[in-house]
């Protein structure tokens, strides 16, 4: 058995409303990730299995598997956040070549233009092409069909050998894959495909203004024809870009803050003003949201601090009442923010159990006193031993209504004499000694 102890309490409530807190972020993850599916495509198998995992989750946390749950939940929205970032780089990877396609496209078209000849049919489409106001599709296209011109058999005045030879030279040409002969004559550059990759993606994250400038930029960088100027240019527009793709992150992740922060403010009466500033800054800068969202969080924890300590001292005090103990609201100074309570069993006459707790209430220091400072010492062993007796009901009495008690510290019984109250005053406790209280000192 045992006298004094450090316990800390971990209610069912607290439990709940944190699974819920979870459930709810989860949620935004998901809808984040079909929004990001919307631009980037998915097969609904996908989005079907990513709602079956969250319903499966819901499950778990109603049938009270908190742990469980909770690392779960946090993987699924680890996966989700991960999962959208790799569709969008691979959407933009897909814009990426597309574009650098059309862009060597509309290279090669100006160089055919130099080569069929001026009366040509695809002569007028080729010009177009080089101007850039045809799309991929009929770009490739009117490629493919100057190339066949080009290689066309021989003119009919030729003699039979000629038309002959020139009939092989162009079946041989021909049967060259397309994009074989086009590679030959565009090389591929890795960098620039990186560079509208990332400009792509700038546009997956909802910036397509800023992405538009840096293709310009981007376009007249590569146009420029002396090679150190070019390659000092692309330097200084990548610097640009990256900071630009980095900004675009940063501020999607902080709006995906602000808007969770949003929908748990509102759950809190307390909260409306901050989730007013709040949706405000949402409409201004990326500095003021920041700060909006760091005042969002430290009130969110305040509150929901107050809503976790109430429910531990509620949870303490009634099952203290299940055993027969009344509290005595004239020593009490117990709030969420900390203080003590005393409480006493009308069976155990001139003793009680004084409860000291810490800011939130995360733990609770309780311990047998007397209120009669002249009483006989004789009873103090006893009054500590129904005290141990109780604390051990009160464990089950807790552990029935879903919380755990977890004891962290505990001295034996008569190992510090008792502490003597006294009750003449209605302000508040009034210790008559606070030593044995030191034992508790860590």
């Amino acid at each position: 058995m045992s006298g004094p102890k450090v316990v800390r309490v971990i209610t069912r409530e607290e439990l709940v409303a944190a699974g819920k807190a979870l459930l709810r972020r989860l949620d935004g993850a998901l809808t984040e990730w079909e929004r990001t599916c919307a631009h980037v495509g998915v097969s609904p198998a996908d989005q079907k299995a990513s709602k079956d995992r969250r319903n499966a989750l819901e499950q778990m946390l109603r049938a009270d598997r908190f742990a469980e749950f909770g690392q779960a939940a946090v993987a699924e929205i680890d996966f989700l956040d991960a999962d959208a970032d790799r569709r969008r780089e691979r959407a933009a990877q897909a814009r990426a070549q597309e574009r650098a396609r059309l862009h060597s496209g509309k290279e090669l078209a100006r160089m055919l233009l130099g080569q069929v000849a001026p009366d040509a049919a695809e002569r007028v489409e080729l010009q177009r092409g080089a101007a850039g106001e045809l799309g991929l599709k009929d770009l490739d296209a009117v490629l493919a069909q100057a190339r066949r011109t080009l290689f066309q058999p021989a003119a009919p005045q030729l003699g039979a050998d000629q038309q002959a030879l020139a009939a092989r030279l162009a079946a041989g040409e021909k049967t060259e894959d397309f994009e074989a002969w086009r590679g030959k004559l565009v090389v591929a550059s890795p960098r620039l495909e990186a560079l509208l990759g990332h400009i792509a993606e700038l546009e997956l994250l909802g910036q397509a203004g800023r992405a538009s400038e840096l293709h310009q930029e981007m376009l007249a960088a590569v146009a420029i024809p002396e090679d150190a100027v070019r390659e000092m240019r692309l330097d200084s527009f990548v610097i640009s870009l990256r900071r630009a793709k980095e900004d675009a992150i940063a501020l999607e992740k902080l709006r995906g803050k602000a808007a969770f922060l949003g929908t748990e403010l509102a759950r809190h009466r307390e909260g409306e003003e901050v989730l007013q500033t709040l949706q405000a800054a949402a409409r201004g800068g990326m500095s003021e949201l920041q700060a909006a969202v760091t005042a969002g969080e430290q009130r969110l924890t305040e509150l929901q601090a107050v809503q976790v300590a109430d429910a531990r001292r509620r949870a303490v005090l009634d099952g203290l009442r299940q055993l027969g103990y009344e509290v005595h609201e004239e020593l009490s100074t117990a709030t969420s923010a900390g203080g003590r309570l005393v409480v006493r069993n009308p069976a155990s006459m001139g003793y009680g159990v004084e409860i000291t707790a810490g800011a939130g209430m995360e733990r609770f220091q309780v311990r047998t006193v007397a209120f009669d400072i002249n009483r006989d010492s004789l009873g103090d062993i006893p009054a500590e031993q129904r005290w141990c007796d109780d604390f051990g009901a009160l464990k089950v009495a807790l552990k029935a209504q879903g919380s755990n008690v977890i004891v962290e510290k505990a001295l034996g019984v008569g190992s510090v004499p008792l502490k003597p109250l006294s009750t003449s005053t209605k302000e508040g406790v009034q210790p008559t000694s606070s030593a044995p209280h030191q034992a508790f000192k860590k």
